[in-house]
């Protein structure tokens, strides 16, 4: 039971670190990162599906750090200086 809870914790660590290198946002913690990740999975699943896109494992990890881009992108226009 809680391997499953560690494996999706450091996916979506993963997921908002590659997020944060491909928009030029990567210094952030681990804590940053997992929320990235999680609310970046939770965008893209959702775009996904109204696109009607699906896959394996490696689809569903680009299509949450795609969400995770998005995420990290709106962030950036709510806090911009």
């Amino acid at each position: 039971m809680i391997v499953p809870i560690l494996r999706s914790i450091l996916l979506g660590a993963l997921i908002g670190w590659v997020a944060g290198l491909i928009t030029g946002n990567a210094k952030r913690g681990f804590l940053r990162n997992w929320l990235v990740g999680f609310i970046g999975s939770a965008v893209g699943g959702f775009i996904a599906e109204k696109l009607s896109i699906s896959g394996g494992k490696l689809t569903e990890f680009a299509i949450s750090v795609l969400g995770g881009c998005i995420v990290l992108f709106v962030a950036h226009l709510l806090v911009k200086k």
